[in-house]
């Protein structure tokens, strides 16, 4: 489920919440983050088959088995704690910064 990149404290704080549970994930793909529920739907039958394949809900009916979060490398990052979630954060922090710090030197030598 895409969800909207966090930019203050109180929504990091949410994510960080979000990753004490050992259900949840969040991933980054293509710079767009998304949380991943982990979990077995509960309208599978022991043949893994739909058993409300008519009724199912929109969001089920769009997702195709090849876009499943499940199978393959779908991410750029994968964040499982609040701490892996920190460290990404400070990583991210730091890149923009020394961006930042070459843009201001680039626009110096002019």
């Amino acid at each position: 489920m895409v969800i909207t990149r966090p930019t203050n404290a109180t929504e990091i704080d949410e994510l960080r919440w979000y990753l004490h549970y050992d259900t949840i994930n969040i991933f980054i793909t293509n710079h767009r983050w998304h949380i991943l529920v982990k979990g077995r739907c509960i309208y599978l039958n022991k043949q893994n088959l739909c058993d409300i394949y008519n009724k199912r809900s929109r969001r089920c009916r769009a997702h195709k088995a090849p876009d499943c979060e499940r199978h393959g490398d779908y991410h750029d990052v994968m964040l499982k704690t609040p701490e892996e979630l920190d460290k990404y954060l400070m990583s991210e922090k730091a890149k923009r910064a020394r961006r930042a710090k070459a843009r201001s030197r680039k626009a110096l030598k002019k």
